[in-house]
């Protein structure tokens, strides 16, 4: 399945802990990124993706999708951290195609604007999944319980079977993954998030889950997060960044 990907993907890979791939139900993987690695291939594709991409994050001004000019990078700075939260959830949270990439090395200045030029793969989420991952958002940002587990059985990561003391333990698991009961004052740490990872996935494996190609996608679109949000550097309100996105939802 390696072979199938671009270059710059390996590069992201490995940064994702190992365990997530085990995990991962490798005969519908093999199936799905095979068909995401012919599309990623054509230019008329990609196009037609930065097309859904940029409708989806039009209230992300002063951010555009566009072909990269002859610009520098954008040097890290900290207000440009609320701009890559609001992207990653509206890419994570809306319909239609996600770029998996969110390195700031894709990001340029020009002018008064921020111009975002992803590099040509991306992936999109299945519907349940998708509603899966809201579900898990709002429940924790809105401290709604019961909409949080909810999502975890949509996304397929708690199952019906499974005995109160599990589910609590998962749910516990991701609640440290977001941050815990901290949520405006964030420190975004490569390390700690694969930490984190590392323990969920240990559970998963100890409970014999199977999980979808979602979660890849997920992974890949977290670490570049992680990547980003880290050079950066400081503490960042995600929970704002959250709501604001929420809005228009």
């Amino acid at each position: 399945m390696l072979t199938l990907l671009p270059l710059p993907l390996k590069d992201i890979l490995k940064h994702i802990p190992t365990l997530m791939l085990d995990v991962i139900d490798w005969k519908i993987l093999l199936k799905d990124f095979s068909q995401l690695a012919a599309s990623w291939s054509s230019e008329k594709e990609y196009q037609a993706a930065l097309l859904v991409v940029n409708k989806k994050i039009t209230t992300l001004a002063p951010l555009q999708l566009a072909k990269k000019k002859n610009i520098a990078p954008i040097e890290p700075h900290y207000s440009f951290g609320t701009v890559v939260l609001k992207l990653y959830f509206y890419q994570v949270l809306k319909p239609g195609p996600l770029f998996l990439d969110l390195n700031l090395k894709n990001f340029y200045r020009d002018e008064d604007s921020f111009i975002w030029s992803p590099k040509a793969f991306w992936g999109e989420f299945s519907e349940p999944f998708q509603k899966g991952l809201k579900d898990i958002y709002q429940g924790y940002y809105l401290n709604e319980d019961q909409l949080f587990r909810s999502g975890l059985y949509t996304t397929g990561l708690i199952h019906q079977d499974w005995k109160e003391s599990d589910i609590t333990k998962l749910e516990g698991l991701f609640k440290n993954h977001f941050g815990g009961v901290k949520q405006d004052a964030i420190s975004f740490n490569l390390k700690e998030f694969q930490d984190s990872f590392k323990n969920i996935f240990h559970f998963l494996m100890e409970k014999k889950v199977k999980l979808s190609t979602d979660f890849l996608l997920l992974g890949v679109v977290l670490t570049t997060l992680y990547l980003s949000m880290e050079k950066i550097g400081g503490e960042h309100d995600v929970k704002q960044a959250y709501l604001q996105v929420s809005k228009d939802l």
